[in-house]
């Protein structure tokens, strides 16, 4: 990829989160990215989407975009269960891909889009947009630097009232409070603690009976060294929404939104406060909170391909191996826990 001209985004699917997706690449440099060609298999849906961004080539199937050889990249973003086929058809027309959370429904889903990249020698990175924004960079290369002493525990919570409507309440399409918002607070703790190896998993939480959909769940980790994690996820009620680090110098508190934050509070152990502000550009009205920082994960991945790299050293293959070996064994205790109750 030369840096001498735009990285030209393809994108398959014209729902929410691709027009905030591509509501973020309006805010860079045209110099640096430019959307090339849209598709949806609703071409009606594809056209509207591509006259809003003005975008000329639209279709209505996403082979189509695949092989256009005036695109240089593919943001896949359509619901969970086409993941693992879309990525691999990007792929397998010598596509680099960029793929929303969560990557795929399980691993070997996962294993089999890794291999894709592999045999085929392109970058591929799952849309782990909350490594990117300024915030988490300053805190991790403060935690490296010991500013806050040693990370010991780390609880966060994510809930949103009545999140199952739509598509989220169809178990076919990917409906699930763990793969839908419950994987960010994975993704988080998992980084907040370098990957590191995980002694013991703990869930239970709550299985729509006449769905199969897990509705919510509490997870603890055990990390060697003393080190826990509390999560707590909800799909029916609202909850505070952040993360808090204890550490020995003092506590973090990163603001809601923890999974897009513009805040963090740092409390010391002598009573004395930080408090640190990452203010976002201006932009459209988006979608989802805080989707113009989507721009930050554009701009890593346009520098990866810069410099000729086929994964992202911040949401790496292993980490999102990690997280979806998490989400399995959460799921597997989940039902589990089902059958006990029952």
């Amino acid at each position: 990829m030369s840096q001498e001209r735009p990285l030209r985004w393809g994108i398959f699917g014209c729902g929410k989160i691709s027009f905030d997706f591509c509501i973020a690449l309006s805010t860079l440099s045209k110099e640096k990215h430019s959307i090339a060609h849209v598709a949806a298999r609703d071409i009606s849906k594809a056209e509207e989407f591509a006259q809003h961004f003005n975008v000329k080539s639209i279709s209505g199937n996403y082979e189509d975009v695949a092989k256009d050889q005036r695109v240089d990249i593919i943001y896949i973003g359509t619901i969970n269960p086409t993941h693992k086929s879309l990525s691999i058809l990007a792929m397998s027309n010598g596509k680099p891909v960029l793929c929303e959370k969560p990557v795929c429904m399980n691993s070997a889903e996962l294993d089999e889009v890794l291999t894709c990249a592999k045999k085929h020698n392109v970058f591929f990175m799952e849309g782990m947009w909350t490594a990117f924004f300024p915030l988490y960079r300053e805190l991790l290369s403060n935690i490296d630097s010991g500013v806050y002493g040693n990370v010991n525990v780390v609880t966060l919570t994510f809930g949103i009232q009545d999140m199952f409507k739509d598509r989220l309440s169809n178990p076919e399409l990917g409906g699930s409070v763990l793969f839908n918002i419950g994987v960010y607070t994975l993704f988080v703790t998992d980084m907040l603690f370098h990957g590191l190896p995980v002694k013991q998993l703990s869930a239970c939480g709550h299985i729509d009976p006449s769905t199969g959909i897990d509705r919510s769940e509490s997870v603890s980790f055990l990390y060697e060294g003393n080190k826990t994690a509390q999560i707590l996820i909800d799909g029916d009620h609202q909850l505070t929404n952040e993360c808090v680090i204890f550490c020995s110098e003092g506590t973090i508190i990163i603001e809601e939104p923890f999974w897009c934050p513009t805040k963090f509070i740092f409390k010391r152990n002598d009573g004395s406060v930080d408090v640190r502000l990452f203010p976002l550009s201006n932009s459209e009205h988006t979608n989802f909170k805080n989707s113009v920082g989507l721009r930050f994960e554009a701009e890593h991945v346009r520098d990866c391909l810069c410099a000729g790299k086929l994964e992202s050293d911040l949401v790496s293959h292993a980490a999102s191996q990690r997280i979806m070996s998490y989400m399995e064994e959460c799921k597997k205790q989940l039902n589990n826990f089902k059958q006990l109750s029952e």
